[in-house]
């Protein structure tokens, strides 16, 4: 699939503090916000993301990320444009279809330490499931940290298994 194929998806959400976001699958072209919204990540954010103490992404992993088919690897950005100005990255959600079990794909959320516990990462995770349940994935594995007791909270209120 191309972006094109998927650009229907995009929608927007008023969360709970009045805040307006804008999802959509994320482009190609997203790299820059990528990178600004990984740069306002703290280092515990990353590292409850990452598993490791990363302190940069490298053109490697941007393409990685970016340069996705939509159906094994698909993901959604989220946006909000603070008092009308240009739009900033606040979150991302993704999955990656297992080559193991065709029916699952792992599944990870990060979302900017400035717009935590507003429900974008709930959101992003509804709207990811819903994608990849019309390609034919049943479940999602998430690595999460036993530390990382937001997500857990959020896995909970999900319904998840653990």
């Amino acid at each position: 699939m191309q972006p094109e194929d998927v650009a229907h998806l995009a929608t927007t959400a008023t969360l709970h503090d009045g805040t307006v976001v804008h999802l959509r699958p994320i482009l190609p072209t997203d790299g820059p916000f990528l990178v600004d919204g990984f740069n306002r990540l703290s280092p515990e954010s990353r590292f409850l993301r990452f598993f490791s103490p990363l302190d940069h992404l490298t053109p490697a992993q941007i393409r990685y990320f970016t340069e996705i088919d939509y159906v094994d690897h698909f993901a959604w950005v989220a946006f909000v444009e603070p008092d009308g100005g240009l739009p900033l990255g606040v979150g991302v959600a993704r999955y990656i279809r297992t080559s193991a079990d065709l029916s699952a794909a792992e599944a990870a959320v990060a979302v900017t330490d400035d717009h935590h516990r507003l429900g974008i990462g709930s959101l992003l995770l509804e709207l990811l499931a819903a994608v990849a349940l019309g390609h034919g994935i049943a479940a999602f594995h998430l690595l999460v940290r036993s530390d990382n007791h937001a997500m857990i909270a959020a896995m909970d209120e999900l319904g998840a298994h653990r």
